[in-house]
């Protein structure tokens, strides 16, 4: 997975990446990193219901650095970590 940071897109757009978040905030209602992160978790959801794969790998797959980051930031986002996500979720079916 290819990996961009706002000096990137910067320099790229000759738009300062000031600009490019206040925009984008403006256009998305949240910022690029909260957008980054919902779709990346996501994919998260997708992968944890779909396969088998162990949630470490999952994280590192969809592109959080370490476990514990997503783990904390899924578990807000959807009010259960990753490992109870998926138990609920395959005792639904």
């Amino acid at each position: 997975a290819a990996h961009y940071s706002l000096a990137d897109f910067e320099q790229t757009l000759n738009v300062s990446k000031y600009r490019l978040c206040r925009d984008f905030s403006a256009a998305f209602g949240v910022s690029p990193l909260q957008y980054l992160n919902e779709r990346r978790l996501s994919a998260a959801r997708e992968l944890l219901l779909t396969t088998d794969i162990p949630v470490h790998e999952i994280a590192s797959s969809v592109g959080f650095d370490t476990t514990n980051h997503f783990i904390s930031l899924f578990k807000r986002a959807n009010g259960l970590t990753p490992g109870a996500y998926r138990r609920q979720q395959t005792h639904k079916k």
